[in-house]
């Protein structure tokens, strides 16, 4: 093994292993190479637009119900359905910051150690670049996400001083049975200022709201009726409701034949309870009396679940884009000078 001699102030020697600083200059020009930053460039570019092309979020089966197998496997496998939190995301992103990281102290390094002129724009670009990842880093951590089913008629009170109302869901499928496209007809309301404005939301169409996005992002089929009292008032109620009855409330616990496939011949099972104790039961079906009540439909219905994310005002990527504008603006002007 080749050795070098280096000797200390005193006129000692010290030996230095060639291959030892071989491969940390290896590592060194590894993770400063351009090669390296382009190909993670690229990585991270095509994870992004296959991820677009996937609905996020959603359970496991309904990919195996919406795709092939093999490809609703290589979805749930990869992670793809959970991308931003996924191996695909995170790790490209450090290796480019690490990458830009030790491009930018060798850049810098060498404005001290090599005479001539000094050119900052692009070190400022990559401070600004740097500081983009980790503000995206910092929104990230204080990301939240709530996740509810809506039926018609509901409110649900936003972040930030708002309210979302379903005003109606429209649920289309191919003749195959397969999910073609699911719609959500909501009106948002600013409660400080009573504004309200109608809108819709579709599945990778989210509704961008002030520091909050809606998604929606999967639907669910809930068994329904309809009350009606002696003077005409009607009531939709939904599996799992408490219904006012006499001194108490009744349980609607769905259908006792479900699979039927005829909605006039469902059988609506109900649960009668006061003080917190279960009485008796009643199975009912459409135009038949519950007491004062009359059944007058039953049917299944698709409810659509939300999503809704909450994220942190962006001043630091608002930062990190300032920072990025002045070492644009730097080098330009500075090319401009050296041109005249």
């Amino acid at each position: 093994m080749k050795k070098t001699l280096k000797c200390r102030k005193g006129g000692s020697p010290l030996l230095h292993s060639q291959p030892q600083e071989d491969f940390f200059s290896t590592v060194l020009g590894f993770f400063t190479s351009i090669k390296v930053a382009v190909v993670l460039l690229a990585v991270m570019t095509a994870t992004y637009i296959l991820s677009s092309l996937v609905p996020l979020g959603l359970p496991d089966s309904e990919y195996f119900k919406n795709y092939p197998a093999l490809l609703a496997q290589i979805i749930v496998f990869l992670d793809f359905h959970h991308f931003y939190t996924s191996f695909w995301f995170i790790a490209p992103l450090i290796l480019f910051f690490v990458n830009l990281t030790a491009c930018s102290i060798n850049r810098f390094s060498r404005h001290f150690t090599f005479p001539g002129k000094k050119r900052f724009g692009p070190d400022i670009i990559h401070l600004g670049l740097l500081c983009l990842i980790v503000a995206g880093g910092i929104t990230c951590s204080g990301h939240s996400e709530k996740r509810i089913f809506l039926r018609e008629g509901d409110v649900v009170t936003l972040p930030g001083n708002q309210s979302i109302h379903l005003n109606k869901f429209d649920y289309l499928t191919y003749d195959n049975g397969r999910d073609k496209d699911y719609t959500a007809f909501v009106t948002i309301q600013n409660l400080e200022s009573s504004r309200i404005e109608k809108n819709q939301i579709k599945v990778n169409h989210p509704l961008m709201l002030k520091n909050v996005s809606v998604y929606l992002v999967n639907r669910e089929a809930i068994a329904r009726i309809v009350l009606a009292e002696p003077g005409g008032k009607q009531y939709f109620n939904y599996k799992e409701d408490r219904i006012p009855f006499k001194d108490g409330f009744l349980y609607f616990g769905g259908f006792l034949n479900p699979d039927s496939g005829n909605t006039e011949s469902y059988t609506a099972h109900f649960e009668y309870w006061k003080d917190n104790k279960f009485l008796y039961s009643l199975d009912k079906k459409a135009g038949e009396t519950v007491d004062l009540l009359t059944l007058l439909e039953t049917s299944v219905v698709f409810i659509p679940q939300i999503s809704i994310v909450a994220d942190p005002v962006p001043i630091f990527i608002i930062f990190s884009f300032i920072i990025i504008g002045a070492g644009l603006a730097l080098t330009y002007f500075q090319k401009l000078r050296d041109e005249k």
